[in-house]
């Protein structure tokens, strides 16, 4: 039987990691749907959750499986304390 979802909020990981366990959370599919539809496997994603960092090729096919996608921004000086890895 799968683990249920942890709850994003007590993960120690990168913030867009926690980000796509929210948004993983808030949804209706399983870890395994999730794993099938990016081509990786469902213990790849619950390793995310126990600070294993994720490879960029595997995370962005998991966030685009969720409909989603990956691009970069401007820090903007209230976002800069922000970007630590465990915050």
């Amino acid at each position: 039987m799968p683990r249920t979802k942890s709850d994003p909020d007590t993960l120690r990981v990168a913030p867009i990691v926690r980000n796509f366990f929210e948004i993983v959370h808030a949804s209706d599919r399983s870890y395994q749907v999730i794993a099938d539809d990016a081509g990786v496997s469902r213990e790849t994603i619950v390793r995310w959750q126990s600070s294993a960092s994720p490879s960029l090729v595997t995370f962005i096919a998991a966030v685009n499986a969720m409909g989603y996608d990956v691009f970069l921004q401007p820090v903007t000086q209230a976002d800069s304390g922000a970007n630590n890895i465990g915050s």
